[in-house]
């Protein structure tokens, strides 16, 4: 059985928004994932860090490469794979823009000037409940091609519900490549609960974003695309790419569909 999942606090005039995010399905997903790798993520995220940490202040940590992976370094023919078509042209990417932000989430992904958008919820947004939830809702119309019902969160300490952002009349659709940056492993998430503890906060985004998302980007050869950052070390690159491979196969999602590229 995955692990028991609880969303608490839903604010007044969310109920609609949080039941698109938070389906029956996404709960059931983040219990498995959260089941699968709670135990390797509190030892690379919590205890290595904080080890590394320690060893780094009394000038003992080991800075150099792993002995067992210098063949790939040796061998001049390796190489990793080659992006998707769809990150082939990087000239232009627009950074940091904040889910939450509907008006300026629909520009940024309508601009055709642009070959991607990083939509972030990590040092772009500022991730209040509300925020998150806003985010997440506004992340399913983008993938979906519907800018325009993309919403605007009221600005923290306002009440109110969100706003759908709307347009001109004319239907808006992405013309650039959506980039998803979820949270940093330092970060967790109050109100959701997975097996009695606080959801880490980069798999909660992570688990959402292609759980939703994943088959109807994949279909227009859109990704799922993300950007990880603050990464420490090839061990956590690692855990990357196993919860990569994990929801590959659970959601059925063709191997190397979704994409972290630097």
């Amino acid at each position: 059985m995955p692990l028991s999942v609880e969303v608490l606090n839903v604010p007044e005039g969310y109920e609609s928004i949080c039941a698109t995010v938070f389906s029956p399905d996404a709960l059931h997903f983040l219990g498995v994932l959260t089941e699968k790798f709670r135990e390797e993520l509190d030892q690379v995220f919590r205890l290595d860090r904080a080890a590394r940490w320690q060893q780094l202040q009394q000038g003992t940590c080991p800075l150099e490469f792993k002995a067992e992976t210098a063949h790939i370094r040796n061998d001049p023919s390796w190489k990793v794979a080659a992006p998707p078509p769809a990150l082939r042209d990087r000239r232009v990417d627009l950074g940091d823009v904040d889910p939450s932000d509907g008006a300026r989430l629909q520009r940024a992904l309508s601009c055709r000037e642009a070959s991607g958008t990083q939509v972030d919820f990590d040092d772009g947004c500022c991730p209040t409940w509300r925020n998150v939830l806003v985010g997440h809702f506004n992340i399913w119309m983008a993938s979906r091609d519907r800018l325009d019902d993309c919403l605007e969160a009221p600005r923290e300490g306002v009440k109110g519900r969100p706003q759908r952002v709307g347009g001109d009349g004319r239907r808006r659709r992405c013309e650039n490549v959506l980039m998803f940056r979820p949270r940093a492993w330092n970060m967790t998430e109050a109100n959701v609960i997975v097996g009695g503890e606080r959801a880490f906060g980069a798999l909660l985004d992570f688990g959402l974003f292609v759980y939703h998302n994943g088959k109807i980007l994949a279909e227009s050869g859109r990704g799922p695309f993300l950007y990880l950052s603050k990464l420490e070390c090839a061990r956590e690159a690692e855990v990357w790419g196993k919860i990569f491979s994990f929801s590959e196969e659970t959601l059925g999602l063709k191997r190397g569909v979704p994409s972290a590229p630097s």
